[in-house]
């Protein structure tokens, strides 16, 4: 009965199929609690009741669904604490309980769920610490714990979960260092921890997920430099290490991600020069190193990246030139080389740059005229540039 526009309260007596082996109502405009009538539902394996506007608390009856493989609230107004009696539902491989107002610490029984796949919890109000007994769960892919109010450590033994694919904790208050155990999880794709308080270096051991493909720290306490062995995530797409206090030069071998689509440094303090192996990255589409104190030239080599959508250098120590090279970025739709020490002209190789709709170069040492191609870019600072159209 899925997105059957279904209203009102689920009926108590539906806990009398005790032959059903799967209830859906997905997609409803469902509302009231959870029947508790529905824990006699012996022989019930699949329970889908996400996506509508059921509230209360989660019955401790459902301890009585002892075949259910799959349990789906998600996207509800269920509120209260997660009863530790789910901890026996040991057959269950899929628990979504995501996008509801679930309070209170997560049961450290959930350990206890040797078959679980899927875990996910994301948008709650939880809180305290991630329970260590999850490392137990031997098949577990998904762990979604992000947008709650889950403070402590992250547990080394999450290290264990050596068939986990994301691990997703972003949008906490997590503390202390990034295990790294981490590393362990060779068949992780997506590693999200932003949004939290972590502190200490970034593990080198991360170095070890060849696998990955999303790789965000944004907006963390972390410190120290950026680890070399970073550049042999070959398969990662997406790297953000923004908003942090990282110091120090940015490693070289960077250069080898050679899937990257999107590097964000930001918002640090990396120093040196920006290393022209980032001009190997030929599927980068956004790269942004703004507000750091790099300095030296802009590497000419950054005019190989033909599929760049966004170039932010904004705000630190460049000298030198403009590279006119960067006039071969044709699909370049926002450019930021202000509040640096570039000195020299405008390149007219700029004026060929037709998607460009930001343009911002004030706060520089410039001379010489703006380019007349450039005069139609929506968004730019000419007028702090005070120079005069060519």
């Amino acid at each position: 009965l899925s997105r059957s526009e279904l209203t009102g309260e689920i009926p108590r007596e539906l806990g009398n199929l005790v032959e059903l082996q799967t209830l859906s109502l997905s997609r409803n405009e469902l509302t009231g609690a959870i029947p508790p009538e529905l824990g006699g539902l012996v022989n019930l394996q699949e329970l889908y009741l996400d996506s509508n506007e059921l509230s209360g608390g989660l019955p401790v009856e459902l301890v009585g669904l002892a075949r259910l493989q799959t349990l789906n609230f998600r996207g509800n107004q269920l509120s209260g604490a997660i009863p530790p009696e789910l901890g026996s539902l040991t057959s269950l491989r899929s628990l979504y309980l995501g996008f509801n107002e679930l309070s209170g610490e997560l049961p450290p029984v959930l350990g206890n769920l040797a078959s679980l796949q899927e875990l996910d919890f994301f948008s709650n109000q939880l809180s305290g610490a991630i329970p260590p007994e999850l490392g137990s769960l031997p098949n577990l892919e998904l762990l979604f714990l992000s947008e709650n109010q889950l403070t402590g450590e992250i547990p080394p033994e999450l290290g264990s979960l050596v068939d986990l694919q994301s691990l997703d904790l972003f949008g906490n208050n997590l503390s202390g260092e990034i295990p790294p155990q981490l590393g362990n999880l060779t068949d992780l794709r997506v590693l999200m921890l932003q949004s939290n308080r972590l502190s200490g270096e970034i593990p080198q051991e991360l170095g070890r997920l060849g696998n990955l493909n999303w790789l965000d720290l944004f907006g963390n306490d972390l410190s120290g430099t950026i680890p070399p062995a970073l550049g042999d995530m070959v398969s990662l797409r997406h790297l953000s290490l923004r908003g942090n206090e990282l110091s120090g030069p940015i490693p070289a071998e960077l250069g080898g991600l050679i899937s990257l689509q999107g590097l964000d440094l930001s918002l640090n303090q990396l120093s040196g020069e920006i290393p022209a192996e980032l001009g190997n990255l030929t599927n980068l589409q956004r790269l942004t190193l703004r507000w750091n104190e790099l300095s030296g030239k802009i590497p000419l080599e950054l005019g190989n990246l033909v599929n760049l959508l966004g170039l932010g250098l904004d705000g630190n120590e460049l000298s030198g030139e403009i590279p006119p090279e960067l006039g071969q970025l044709t699909n370049l739709e926002y450019l930021v080389l202000s509040d640096n020490n570039l000195t020299g002209e405008i390149p007219p190789e700029l004026g060929s740059l037709s998607n460009l709709r930001s343009l911002y170069l004030s706060d520089n040492r410039l001379t010489g005229c703006v380019p007349y191609g450039l005069l139609f870019v929506p968004n730019n600072d000419f007028v702090r540039l005070g120079l005069p159209l060519c």
